[in-house]
């Protein structure tokens, strides 16, 4: 298959490539057979290079305008951003350790009337 593009994991071996044919990612493996890849997938697989794969696929949207493909993969784009971006936020959320924050006691009201809480609390 052509690869238009691969991207290398952290061991110099290719797993991610990019058909400009079919505008769709594939899992590359060194001893299998290449599987084709949802986009969202693509970027769960590799979260530190979806500024690529999100690249790869814009310019394959813009080159193939007509194609029914370019409205998947845009659809897919957006689902792997989206669960990319969750997933970090919960961790964030829960302070990376998988459990979620204490929730800190609340502020007494102030005598002038606001309540609020200092910044580094929330």
């Amino acid at each position: 298959m052509p690869w238009t593009v691969n991207l290398i994991n952290p061991h110099g071996e290719r797993h991610l490539g990019f058909n400009d044919r079919e505008g769709r990612f594939y899992r590359l493996w060194q001893h299998r057979a290449p599987e084709p890849l949802h986009a969202a997938d693509a970027i769960l697989l590799r979260p530190s290079d979806i500024d690529q794969i999100i690249k790869f696929a814009v310019v394959w949207m813009k080159m193939n305008p007509d194609v029914p493909r370019s409205s998947e993969l845009s659809d897919e784009i957006a689902a792997g951003a989206k669960a990319a971006v969750l997933h970090f936020a919960k961790l964030a959320q829960d302070g990376g350790s998988g459990r979620p924050r204490q929730t800190p006691p609340a502020t007494p009201a102030s005598p002038y009337g606001s309540g609020l809480r200092p910044a580094h609390w929330d």
